[in-house]
């Protein structure tokens, strides 16, 4: 709401914003702890990867420790999200959460 009026001061369309008085809240972004190598090697030694189904999530585990593709991303995916010649994985904007196109870097 701040943006709309302060964009309709600026190009003049309205003389007097009504929205100066308001100051922006600032929200503070939780930290995290990222998994040790041990929990890693703990999770993934706990599925049996000879079921395709426990084999599908530790690759999704794999993808989102190396790359922070978020899930809905990795259900999203398709063969031509894939690019085998630069080692990466892209989506197009209408693929992601936040409507911007995302290159994800895959190592070995």
């Amino acid at each position: 709401m701040l943006a709309f009026f302060n964009t309709l001061h600026k190009e003049e369309i309205i003389s007097d914003n009504p929205t100066r008085i308001i100051k922006s809240l600032r929200v503070d972004e939780d930290t995290f702890i990222p998994l040790t190598n041990r929990e890693i090697e703990r999770l993934s030694n706990a599925l049996d990867v000879r079921e395709y189904a426990q084999f599908r999530d530790l690759v999704g585990m794999y993808l989102i420790l190396d790359t922070g593709i978020r899930i809905s991303e990795i259900f999203n995916l398709e063969m031509q999200n894939l690019d085998f010649k630069s080692w990466s994985i892209i989506l197009n904007r209408s693929k992601t959460k936040n409507r911007k196109p995302r290159i994800f870097p895959l190592s070995n």
